[in-house]
């Protein structure tokens, strides 16, 4: 009996297959990277609503007062953003120095740890760099590392290691036109859902979009429109001092100024970055 002759895909029909699957995972792919970077932008935006429910929290018991964007005790200049080395030993050796600062004294209101702890790790701290926290941004994790701020990235000063990159900062004018880093009461903002507290902070470099040419608006503990970052889609989310996180498109944080070709506030009046509510550039 002659078995019965096995069908088999000619040279044709098979190449015809591979370019269908193909066509079919060339349209597959931008829906799952934006699938992706949407699900990044879920957990960012929870990130960042942890921070502002910590704010309030802190303020609560303390007088309404906010805890310091950054410290001058550190000597990471101009930026005042903290190593790894000095910050664990400043918390241990003496707590009284940089332990009212937001990333150190915020984290344990929501059940995290605070930044200067992770500088017991390593110099390198890849715990801090690679595990999921409320310090991380998904997709600026995801992004080239390119050293964000000369001052807290190459191992900069002598006997002193490299710092935290900061995925997000708390509002540089927070207190303006006060003294910078004079006690602050929440209870002064004129406008609190478009009083910004915290802000995406542009990361690396290579970020787009960006409209200015300095290297070093990178990173800090601080932010302001001119370290904004569009990452999530061309856009960020942006805190305020009522609790609620919006996401906001890149130019409506960040304008440009035609005369001077120089970074500016487009005074978008859903965002206040001084608690006056006035404006603190004029319009590009």
């Amino acid at each position: 009996m002659e078995r019965q002759a096995r069908a088999a895909f000619t040279l044709i029909e098979l190449l015809v297959v591979i370019a269908i699957i193909a066509i079919l995972a060339a349209m597959l792919l931008p829906a799952l990277t934006r699938a992706k970077e949407k699900a990044n932008q879920t957990f960012c935006i929870s990130n960042q609503r942890q921070w502002g429910l910590a704010m309030g929290m802190y303020a609560s018991d303390n007088a309404d007062y906010f805890p310091e964007s950054r410290d001058t005790n550190y000597v990471a200049a101009p930026d005042n953003n903290p190593v790894w080395e000095e910050m664990y030993a400043d918390a241990t050796a003496n707590p009284a120095i940089g332990l009212s600062d937001w990333f150190n004294a915020l984290p344990p209101y929501i059940g995290s740890i605070p930044l200067w702890k992770y500088g017991a790790n390593s110099v390198s701290n890849n715990i801090f760099t690679y595990s999921r926290s409320i310090y991380i941004c998904p997709t600026a994790a995801a992004m080239p590392t390119i050293s964000p701020d000369p001052n807290s990235v190459t191992g900069i000063e002598p006997g002193v290691g490299p710092g935290p990159t900061f995925n997000y900062g708390m509002n540089q004018k927070i207190n303006y036109p006060n003294a910078p880093e004079a006690p602050f009461k929440v209870t002064w903002a004129v406008n609190p859902s478009a009083f910004v507290e915290f802000s995406e902070q542009r990361v690396h470099a290579a970020e787009t979009p960006y409209y200015g040419t300095s290297p070093t608006d990178l990173s800090s503990t601080y932010n302001y429109y001119n370290r904004f970052s569009g990452r999530h889609s061309g856009g960020g989310n942006i805190v305020f001092s009522d609790t609620h996180v919006a996401w906001f498109k890149y130019s409506a944080v960040v304008g440009l100024n035609p005369a001077t070709g120089k970074l500016a506030d487009p005074n978008n009046p859903a965002i206040n970055w001084a608690y006056t509510g006035v404006f603190l550039t004029p319009p590009p």
